[in-house]
């Protein structure tokens, strides 16, 4: 005789709590459609016997769910002066414009944790959310997914809608370039410590840096600005490399203008590239050699994820778009660049 499925048996399987599979069983409009997917996909796959009042309370809640919505989305990001996280916005905003949204955005000036925004009572208003390059754990957005519509840029959660860019051959190819120019050894200046991006950039170029015979030494700034860019010089030249490898395009800049400051020649001295190619990349002296990231189609894939979770309750499973990241070499790799 086969052991009846409980819903401790379905949370165990499914990765969440005995209380998460209660909610999404019995009262589905507190609970996120990706988590009543995967709850109501494992339950099936066990064998679990779904109780008829369940049933029709669950067909109650996704009809009283369907009309209680409130035409607000936010978009939560680390620093909305960056000009990465500004051009995400942007394109969320339009594309949810277009489809009669209006965008709330918050900031969490990289020292806040994007679910206390969240949590607070105005936020509880909103139909769904997308978050850039949150630095909040997998636990706190597993929370946030369990409880909304959600889309996340540049982190890769199992679970949640997310949209990142495969950087791997992006790094190969920039790592190549500079043994190609005759660097031995990389400086990574690494951004938050809290960051999933920071440390997938870090991994690829350590590993493709062995690869080729090269090594890598990191120095950490305290926040993933200009001006700590523009601080990190010291560290820098305390164990100075033939090149440097930036967590961002605008680190990169400020170590650049701190370089040029101490009289250290970019690329004869030291060899820079960056990651993002913002558009002021291409006009600093010299111009700045950078990973290419698909900013506005990441963006747009992000708020078509989400459109499609608050519009459609049966979507299924969290969907994960990528799209291909490209080196750009410029000036700060070979003088001869443009």
């Amino acid at each position: 005789m086969h052991k009846k499925v409980t819903i401790y048996d379905i949370a165990k399987e499914a990765g969440v709590s005995p209380a998460t599979v209660s909610r999404a069983l019995s009262r589905p409009g507190l609970v996120s459609s990706v988590t009543i997917a995967n709850v109501r996909s494992v339950a099936e796959q066990l064998g679990y016997d779904m109780p008829k009042k369940i049933r029709q309370l669950d067909e109650s809640a996704a009809a009283t769910i369907s009309t209680q919505r409130t035409g607000l989305v936010a978009v939560v990001a680390p620093d909305i002066a960056n000009p990465f996280q500004s051009t995400c916005i942007k394109v969320v905003q339009n594309v949810m414009a277009s489809h009669g949204y209006t965008v709330i955005v918050s900031d969490t000036m990289e020292n806040m944790l994007a679910h206390k925004l969240l949590s607070n009572v105005w936020m509880q208003q909103i139909d769904g959310a997308v978050l850039i390059a949150p630095r909040t754990g997998e636990a706190e957005l597993r929370k946030i997914a369990d409880t909304m519509p959600l889309a996340i840029i540049n982190r890769s959660v199992p679970g949640i809608d997310q949209v990142l860019s495969d950087t791997r051959n992006a790094v190969r190819q920039a790592v190549l370039s500079l043994q190609v120019a005759g660097v031995s050894t990389i400086t990574y200046l690494a951004g938050p410590s809290s960051s999933w991006s920071d440390s997938n950039r870090h991994s690829l170029i350590v590993h493709e840096a062995k690869r080729l015979g090269m090594s890598v030494t990191q120095i950490r700034a305290t926040q993933p600005t200009m001006e700590s860019g523009f601080k990190a010089i010291g560290k820098f030249l305390r164990h100075p490399t033939d090149a440097l490898f930036a967590f961002n395009d605008i680190m990169a800049i400020g170590f650049m203008a701190a370089a040029q400051g101490n009289d250290i020649h970019i690329p004869a001295d030291v060899k820079v590239i960056g990651f993002d190619d913002i558009p002021m990349s291409a006009f600093t002296n010299p111009t700045l050699s950078t990973i290419h990231l698909p900013v506005e189609q990441n963006a747009h894939n992000a708020a078509q994820l989400l459109l499609h979770r608050i519009r459609r309750s049966n979507m299924g499973g969290a969907q994960t778009v990528m799209e291909q990241a490209m080196f750009i070499e410029r000036g700060s790799v070979h003088a001869t660049k443009p």
